[in-house]
Order: structure tokens, then C-alpha cells, then sequence
């Protein structure tokens, strides 16, 4: 885990959901492939062994739908709501 501009760390989706408790309400930077699901509308970035953390705002990770991003947010964990990333910045890892 490397600490980036002071405040967010820079964590892997597998790190994310393996160890959850260990970064609840911290900053954090994390890449994935953007996926959602309509009934009911959720988003989230997963990698290629399927770890998954939800994001919100939907207005800002609509528009990356199938991509690969790179996003930075305030990540919180319980176990009954799963893990979620409120999302400040995003933007696309391959442009």
C-alpha cells in the first residue's frame, strides 16, 4: 500500500475485499473495469478475479461503463451493505 499526496492510499480491489475492516473509512485510489446492473441500478469496478467494491455517485461512473478506471474515493465497509466507494475522482486508465 503506497500513501498517495498524503491522504489516499493506493489499494488493490483484492487488497479491498480481503482485508475490508482494515481500510473502512479511508481514502482510497483503486482501478477496475466498470460493470452495473439495473433491478435495482447499481455500479461497480471489479478486476479479473471478479473483486468487486460498489460505487457511487451513478452520474459520475455512468459514463465509464465497460472501462477500465482509475478512481479515488472514500471507501467504507459493513458487513450488511458490502463495501462501497463514494467516488470524488475518476478517470480512464487506457484514454
Amino acid at each position: 500500500m503506497r500513501q498517495r499526496c498524503g491522504q489516499a492510499a493506493e489499494v488493490t480491489l483484492a487488497v479491498l475485499v480481503a482485508n475490508s475492516s482494515a481500510h473502512d473509512e479511508q481514502n482510497v485510489v483503486t482501478e477496475g473495469r466498470v460493470r452495473s446492473f439495473d433491478e435495482p441500478l447499481h455500479y461497480w469496478i471489479e478486476d479479473v478475479d471478479l473483486n468487486r467494491v460498489e460505487i457511487k455517485p451513478h452520474e459520475l461512473i455512468a459514463p465509464y461503463l465497460g472501462k477500465e478506471v482509475k478512481v479515488e474515493g472514500h471507501f467504507s465497509f459493513s458487513r450488511e451493505t458490502g463495501r462501497l466507494l463514494q467516488v470524488e475522482n475518476v478517470s480512464p486508465v487506457n484514454p
